[in-house]
């Protein structure tokens, strides 16, 4: 089979081994943000107990699945909030506005545990799109004929990621006491 064949109904099939490469390239930027984000937020957790820390590190991880869900519209709703001004009108007729200051002070707020729980969610999906990726990829790389050698294959990222998830809070502790 060539690298991409119309088939009967006009569309394209996409080949394994193109299927296999795009699948390498999104484990390998996954495991980048997580073995960037996992650290800080396990650093936050364990050492300082600092909220805003822990979403950072939260933010950092999830960032590819949050970068997918804002520029593909996902989600993005949750953060659209209705703007408008309380006027009061007293029985003398005479007016008085807070100038919206109500409705964005609300809108703030909203977004701001719009965000706490983007992250909180993007951090759980994306451990679940980790481990959903992690299969396709072994199940692909079998499945193609001519397989990548080892070396550019995403087993060595898969590795790391696992050293790095496993072993950061090993360090972390003999860093700081």
């Amino acid at each position: 089979m060539s690298e991409q064949e119309t088939n009967e109904t006009g569309t394209k099939e996409v080949s394994p081994e193109q299927k296999l490469a795009a699948t390498s390239k999104r484990l390998l930027i996954t495991v980048i943000f997580c073995c960037v984000g996992w650290p800080i937020f396990l650093y936050a957790f364990n050492h300082t107990f600092n909220p805003f820390v822990m979403l950072l590190g939260g933010a950092i991880v999830s960032t590819p699945l949050l970068w997918i869900m804002f520029r593909g519209g996902g989600f993005k709703d949750i953060f659209k909030t209705d703007e408008y001004e309380v006027i009061t009108t007293y029985s003398d007729g005479s007016k008085k506005s807070d100038g919206g200051s109500e409705s964005f002070l609300m809108g703030l707020i909203t977004k701001i545990i719009g965000a706490f729980i983007m992250v909180f969610i993007g951090c759980l999906i994306t451990i679940g799109l980790l481990v959903y990726m992690i299969i396709r990829y072994i199940r692909l790389y079998l499945q193609v004929s001519e397989k990548p050698p080892f070396i550019k294959s995403a087993f060595p990222v898969l590795i790391a990621g696992a050293v790095v998830f496993i072993g950061s809070g090993f360090i972390l502790n003999l860093i700081v006491k």
